[in-house]
């Protein structure tokens, strides 16, 4: 799995509270978008370790050119938020991904655990692994009782953000190393 994620030169998304991604999966790729905000969860456990947002989705192609894209709601949302903005790409997260369904009384949930690969261009600037439990039918009550047992047996800790948000972190983390590397030396000795 690959993920281009892309925004305007202005970060209109962003700055609007979405994050935006075309997803190339074997020959297929759909546009997601996303709400950077999160609703509270309820019950007990810590906020960060269960996300509720809004996503939107529908076909796309490869081209960062929304007009070359079937309608969608996705799409729609896209062209409200970057106006008349041509879109860039910002990083790519490719992804291995083992992907277990699970089936509860209560409802139904796709666990996958990622191996993931952050590149900027053609530099990969980090790696991490997330574990993720989506809500495929039923209530919400199966994500509480499997994001408690994973709570409690100290095996996963909650991330402290979005698979886009550590990305970013990572891209602009690389971004400021590279300005720094691109500095002149300072003189020792004055003259």
């Amino acid at each position: 799995v690959e993920d281009r994620y892309f925004d305007t030169a202005r970060e209109a998304l962003r700055r609007r509270g979405f994050g935006a991604r075309l997803r190339r999966s074997g020959s297929s790729v759909t546009l997601t978008v996303k709400s950077l905000t999160v609703d509270e969860t309820d019950g007990d456990l810590p906020p960060e370790a269960m996300h509720r947002r809004i996503e939107l989705e529908g076909p796309a192609n490869a081209r960062l050119d929304p007009d070359g894209w079937p309608s969608s709601p996705a799409r729609e949302l896209v062209d409200e938020l970057r106006g008349n903005a041509r879109l860039r790409s910002r990083f790519t997260i490719r992804q291995r991904r083992v992907v277990r369904d699970i089936e509860g009384g209560d409802g139904t949930a796709q666990l996958s655990l990622d191996e993931v690969e952050v590149v900027v261009g053609r530099t990969v600037v980090g790696t991490f692994a997330e574990l993720e439990i989506e809500s495929t039918g039923g209530d919400a009550a199966l994500l509480d009782r499997l994001a408690g047992i994973l709570g409690t047996s100290d095996l996963v800790t909650p991330a402290s953000g979005s698979k886009e948000e550590q990305a970013r972190l990572l891209m602009e983390r690389e971004q400021t190393a590279a300005r720094a590397r691109r500095l002149p030396p300072v003189p020792k000795t004055p003259g």
